[in-house]
């Protein structure tokens, strides 16, 4: 009976043994496919994130090159009628050009004994007729007086339009460093400075184009008030606009105030104005009214208003870097996203706000050149 009763036990402890085997295999299982699942996921995470940010530089990059073009498209159209024509510094069409065959020498006896000298003289003269281009004095005067109104008229532009990339240039390096430093990392810095650049970029062009294509003179003398001058204000105009060159008479325009005023308006051809007020022409005498309008063509002749409006322009564009980084900070303060996103906008703005008024107050340098 003791056998009997023994075999039992030993025959059901192989059983057991068996499923605890299959069971510690079968967990085994299931955990490497729970690893196995882990990583696909965390691979496929990466992968996404990857492809965002490749999607999130992709769109950077454009917004920034659409800007750049937009600004240099606009620049060229507010430069656009002061371009230097081939004919600026080329002689004129009137400078005739004559050629002559040079005369072979052909040595000559003189009776006098002096022979030796005339023959000398007769090749200096047969040298001199050579080819060679007649131009009269008066013409070459007249070139170097073209030069010398195109370089006035370029340099200050070229200056004012290099002082505004050098300031934008040292808030984007500004920018980058604060990023690199602070925001974890060059990518961070990155896109920082192209953040900055695409502000500076945007404001300029579009203050730029909108002042220049749909606010001229005549919109901004409508826009108070202004009339057509009377014929004694516009016959001074004109007469003082054709005796200083311009290619187009300017429009007179009366403003109906009486504090005494003038100015002058428009950077396009046939968009210029010269304004006057009632208290001004109530107050001066004719020669008096006659030499401030002298002053406002002057303005016109020297392409100021051109050069105001363009560095306006740079100004907007260097204080719109500012309003960028007060819509980060005021946007995240309403939000509730992720912390580390949130800190690190704000610190972008932070930073933004900073290097855009350093730019901002680095602008009197374009209003000292523009005064220039």
């Amino acid at each position: 009976m003791s056998m009997n009763a023994a075999q039992p036990e030993v025959m059901d402890v192989l059983p057991h043994g068996r499923a605890l085997s299959a069971a510690k295999t079968a967990g085994e299982l299931r955990r490497a496919e729970r690893l196995r699942l882990r990583r696909e996921a965390k691979v496929a995470e990466r992968s996404a994130k990857a492809a965002k940010a490749a999607g999130t530089r992709n769109a950077t990059r454009a917004t920034h090159d659409i800007a750049l073009r937009r600004l240099v498209f606009v620049v060229c159209l507010q430069l656009g009628h002061a371009i230097i024509l081939p004919s600026s510094v080329r002689p004129p069409s009137s400078i005739k050009l004559r050629s002559a065959k040079p005369k072979q020498y052909q040595p000559t006896r003189q009776e006098d004994g002096h022979g030796g000298a005339q023959q000398h003289d007769d090749h200096i003269v047969a040298t001199a007729r050579q080819d060679r281009v007649l131009v009269a004095q008066s013409q070459i005067d007249g070139l170097n007086d073209q030069i010398v109104t195109t370089y006035r008229r370029w340099a200050p532009v070229v200056t004012q339009w290099a002082t505004f990339g050098g300031i934008s240039a040292a808030g984007a390096g500004a920018m980058y460093l604060g990023g690199a430093t602070w925001l974890g990392g060059p990518a961070i810095g990155v896109k920082a400075a192209k953040m900055y650049l695409t502000a500076t970029a945007s404001g300029t062009a579009w203050t730029l184009g909108f002042t220049g294509l749909f606010n001229g003179g005549e919109r901004t003398v409508k826009s108070m008030g202004g009339t057509v001058a009377p014929p004694k204000v516009a016959n001074l105009v004109t007469s003082t606009a054709v005796k200083a060159g311009l290619e187009e008479v300017p429009t007179a325009w009366l403003i109906p105030t009486d504090e005494p005023n003038a100015f002058a308006a428009g950077s396009w051809p046939g968009h210029r104005v010269v304004a006057v007020t009632q208290g001004l022409v109530d107050t001066l005498t004719t020669n008096e009214l006659h030499a401030v309008i002298a002053h406002e063509i002057g303005h016109i002749s020297h392409h100021d208003c051109g050069r105001a409006i363009q560095t306006a322009s740079m100004v907007a564009g260097l204080r719109s870097t500012m309003r960028v980084g007060w819509q980060l900070l005021e946007g995240k303060s309403s939000s509730k996203s992720n912390q580390d996103d949130e800190d690190s906008s704000v610190a972008v703005g932070l930073l933004m706000v900073g290097v855009g008024s350093v730019s901002y107050a680095g602008s009197s340098l374009l209003v000292g050149r523009e005064g220039a």
